[in-house]
């Protein structure tokens, strides 16, 4: 109650400590007794990087009173240590993880310092404020006695010891190793508790523990801490918590899965070697700090944390999946480049500890809690298909491992694995409109990571093989006459969905229950086989730096349908679309004008084509016994991954895959005649027209993945995909098979006015047909041509240039029937050019004849 005393938060952290980028010390306010008060209150010290607060104790005479810390009880030189250590942990978190707020307006949508929440007012668009208000109010000593002092010199000598930081880094592991990975862990909780204040952020348990135990380990590595409590549970989905996650993971909490509470609580918390994965072996330290400063921002808040996960290495032009599952892989025998014997130690000894604590029996192997089966080294599965164990499925991002021990030499070892068809849900009743809703995201080889380990333990020598996809290709491995190999083969579902850590739960209109979190069962088949003369290896992963060497992103974002637990067509859907504000991330490309390559078109004196394949200058079919040349490609990409619409008949052997907004032939019911619409106006019911005049009803639109972008271009405009008469062109007013101008829907089609604007194009490919053959795109793979006029078209479509476009609507349709007069001309050479040829000779024989008559004049 002393008016002299100084209030931390009133007094001086909030309008000093606070008020800019320099410190400002000496500004203070002070009284006849000195800056502190000489009874009550608190003491501090201060440093350019630290600012510790030393916490007055009791009076044990009076209870009542508080009193300074004495000057025998204060140890300059434990606080200058302190100091200094806190100093080095603020630099590596703050700078390294970018833990600090950025020079930038913490809300792109908040105008003004009143609008920002809670404190982060006194740090308005100002991060030296921040760092300085994070850099104040820890205690001395640092959390009590935790942190012992160092009394050690460099020699190791305890009399005249120096202080020396570097010294006591690299003798972590022996000079109170546990203690400093303590500090480290709860200091980081202090960075993220502002960061969540400053940016008005949440944060999940798991996100909180995993990053603070990360951060313990990036200061001092190599040092024990949690981690046999992840790698023992590897089915156990990243992110679940045992308690708030009780009913919609039931299959994770048997015995077989998680063995007790204890390991399902602190596996959160090993799993921080997700994060020392991506910060030391991928090189992308700062999406710590990205995932708290973005969390509100961007789409944590509502697909979940690891889905922002995605997207931020997505935006790194590389795959969560990929990088996963390798981390996995080279976990598995702890290789890895650095400290991977240090972790295979701190994994043991923190599996010792949890059998100490009587947390497992002691019964229990490290090695078996980390297979889930072992495959006979002689004779595999004897050739036959078998289902893995359904009580180990894994959950998302969590794995299961086969394994094969002791392989002798000279073997051939074939290894076949298939994940179920659709996503497995335990026991739990899935609500039948996800199930629906997600049907084939799975097929997008994105969703499954597997990876095959061989293992040659005397020779400490490892070989790893990729298998993407649902049902990848056949390994082969060939053993050599010196191996006696343990194969590991890694099974690692990584789906889109944040099924987890989402704070949107899809809900069962019949049960109302909220989504579970999938399994995924799978299938393998091994054979083992005497080796012939020669090797039979399948390719090996490429390797980088002493890692398999991670793939590039696949272009394209996932489907919204795959990534959102909610319906996305429903009306004010929570679903989350990404997008470059806030945090950047590339956009699922524009599929414009295409097909998809596995679609099949029927060439002149070949026949059957896929699309993928298809040629400028190839005959295709256009209608029955009728041919067009393709004199160039609107778009061609064989590597991109789109979605399409498919169209199902019972007429069709395969679905149509087109893009949205590339025109379908149908039949108007009303006026029966044909009209080319954009396929997303198709419904079922509707009849497509077959190449043979025949109709084709559609029983089903669906929506799916497809490999490849192809747009050819025929002189009809026309072409026969699947059997189905299809457009060459797109709709360039989304959703309209008519030209509009405002809201005003006019008589002329898209298919007429596409195909007229294409005529300059085609009458060039007339006269110079060479220079079409080697047509040239643009870096998003759509010919050059048609790009320059997609761009003029909408432009001239921009609501501002409706009125000009009304008035030049007449000279426009002018301008496209002299082009259309003109390409006919030119298509009729056959006849024109005699014509000319004789109107030629004609006039040049009355020239003549005038020229005679002048001269005899």
């Amino acid at each position: 109650d002393d008016p002299a005393a100084l209030e931390y938060k009133r007094d001086i952290a909030n309008p000093y400590f606070t008020f800019g980028c320099e410190p400002d010390f000496e500004r203070l306010p002070v009284d006849e007794g000195g800056p502190i008060p000489s009874k009550g209150g608190q003491t501090y010290g201060s440093g350019p990087f630290a600012t510790l607060w030393l916490r007055p104790r009791k009076n044990p005479f009076n209870e009542s009173e508080l009193l300074d810390v004495p000057e025998d009880k204060f140890d300059k030189e434990q606080f200058f240590q302190q100091s200094k250590i806190q100093s080095y942990l603020w630099e590596r978190f703050l700078f390294d993880l970018d833990m600090i707020g950025y020079i930038q307006q913490p809300y792109s949508f908040i105008e003004s310092q009143d609008q920002v929440p809670k404190f982060s007012s006194s740090f308005w668009n100002n991060p030296c404020r921040w760092l300085h208000n994070i850099n104040n109010g820890w205690q001395y000593p640092i959390y009590g006695e935790t942190l012992p002092k160092w009394i050690f010199d460099v020699h190791g000598n305890d009399e005249g010891a120096t202080f020396d930081l570097n010294f006591m880094y690299q003798n972590r592991a022996t000079w109170a190793g546990e203690k400093l990975t303590y500090v480290a862990h709860e200091l980081f909780h202090g960075v993220q508790l502002n960061l969540s204040t400053m940016y008005a952020a949440g944060a999940s348990r798991w996100l909180l523990e995993s990053t603070a135990e990360f951060a313990a380990d990036f200061t001092f590595p190599a040092t024990d801490k949690l981690l046999a409590p992840f790698t023992i549970a590897p089915a156990y989905p990243i992110g679940m918590f045992e308690a708030r996650d009780a009913e919609r993971g039931a299959h994770f909490l048997s015995s077989e899965l998680s063995i007790s509470k204890s390991v399902q609580t602190l596996h959160m918390y090993g799993s921080w070697i997700l994060w020392w994965f991506i910060a030391e072996q991928v090189g992308l330290p700062y999406l710590v700090g990205v995932m708290f400063t973005s969390w509100f921002q961007t789409s944590a808040y509502t697909a979940g944390e690891i889905f922002l996960l995605r997207e931020l290495i997505e935006n790194a032009n590389l795959d969560f999946g990929d990088i996963w599952s390798t981390c996995i892989a080279h976990m598995r025998t702890w290789d890895f480049p650095e400290f991977g014997d240090f972790y295979k130690i701190t994994e043991l000894n923190s599996f010792e500890q949890l059998i100490k604590n009587s947390e497992l029996s002691n019964t229990i192997t490290l090695e078996g809690r980390k297979t889930a089966v072992e495959i006979d080294a002689s004779s595999g599965t004897n050739g036959q298909w078998i289902s893995g164990p359904s009580e180990l499925r894994p959950g998302p991002n969590g794995w299961n491992c086969l394994t094969i021990r002791r392989v002798s030499s000279r073997k051939i070892i074939t290894i076949q694995i298939e994940w179920d068809q659709g996503m497995g849900f335990g026991d739990i009743i899935q609500p039948e409109s996800l199930r629906q809703q997600q049907a084939g995201c799975d097929e997008d080889p994105r969703f499954y990571n597997s990876v095959v380990v061989a293992h040659d333990e005397s020779r400490r020598i490892r070989r790893y093989w990729k298998l993407k996809g649902k049902k990848p290709s056949m390994l082969t491995i060939s053993t050599e006459a010196s191996d006696s190999l343990t194969i590991h083969i890694i099974l690692v579902p990584t789906p889109p969905a944040d099924y987890v850590l989402g704070i949107i739960r899809k809900k069962d209109g019949s049960d109302g229950r909220v989504s579970p979190i999938p399994t995924y069962g799978y299938k393998y088949n091994v054979e083992i086989s005497e080796q012939a003369t020669s090797t039979l290896n399948t390719p090996e992963a490429e390797m980088e730096n002493g890692l398999m060497k991670f793939a590039p992103a696949t272009p394209g974002w996932w489907p919204v349908k795959c990534t959102c637990l909610e319906d996305p067509d429903a009306p004010n859907n929570r679903c989350v679309r990404p997008t470059f504000d806030g945090v950047e991330i590339r956009p699922l490309p524009d599929s414009g004008f295409c097909f998809a390559g596995d679609m099949m078109v029927y060439v002149k004196d070949i026949g059957p084509v896929y699309m993928k394949d298809l040629k400028i200058g190839d005959m295709v079919n256009v209608a029955n016994n009728m041919y067009s040349k393709v004199y160039s490609f609107g778009h061609k990409d064989k590597y991109t991954e789109v979605e399409y619409i498919l169209l199902h008949s019972n007429s069709l052997q395969q679905p149509l895959k087109v893009s949205r907004q590339h025109m379908v032939f149908v039949i108007d019911k009303l006026q029966q005649q044909k009209n080319a619409i954009p396929a997303s106006l198709i419904r079922t019911g509707d009849n497509l027209i077959l190449s043979s005049g025949k109709y084709a009803t559609v029983t089903e639109i669906s929506t799916g993945l497809g490999v490849g972008a192809f747009a050819p271009f025929t002189s009809t405009g026309v072409i026969a995909v699947n059997g189905i008469l299809a457009s060459n062109y797109v709709s360039l007013q989304e959703n309209s098979a008519f030209f509009l101008i405002g809201n005003w829907k006019t008589s002329i089609t898209m298919q007429w006015l596409s195909h007229t604007f294409q005529t300059p194009h085609r009458l060039v490919c007339q006269v110079a047909w060479s220079y079409c053959r080697k047509e040239s795109y643009s870096t998003d793979s759509i010919s050059n041509w048609v790009s320059y006029q997609n761009i003029l078209f909408k432009w001239l479509l921009l609501p501002s240039l409706w009125l000009i476009l009304a008035l030049l609507t007449p000279f426009i349709i002018g301008l496209a029937l002299f082009l259309s007069v003109m390409e006919q001309v030119f298509l009729r050479a056959h006849w024109v050019l005699p014509l000319l040829v004789a109107l030629h000779f004609t006039k040049k024989k009355e020239q003549i004849e005038y020229g005679r008559n002048m001269k005899s004049r």
